[in-house]
């Protein structure tokens, strides 16, 4: 994550102290994310703030994914 200038800001269904096992696996390429991963969301504030809005209100797109 820090070679990539990436940053986990958020996360509610694992504890602290499970990320950096599931990030290490993320990196070695042993955990497949592309079917939970619902939505990709660019980098951008109207769409970032919709998304988020969009979630507040239980719509579509569970777990997202902001990219640059």
């Amino acid at each position: 994550m820090i070679n990539r200038e990436a940053e986990v800001i958020g996360v509610s269904d694992h504890l602290a102290q499970e990320l950096p096992m599931l990030l290490d696996l993320g990196r070695r390429g042993r955990l497949d994310l592309s079917k939970i991963v619902t939505r990709r969301i660019p980098l951008d504030t109207a769409a970032i703030n919709a998304a988020l809005d969009n979630q507040d209100q239980f719509g579509e797109g569970v777990r997202a994914v902001i990219q640059p």
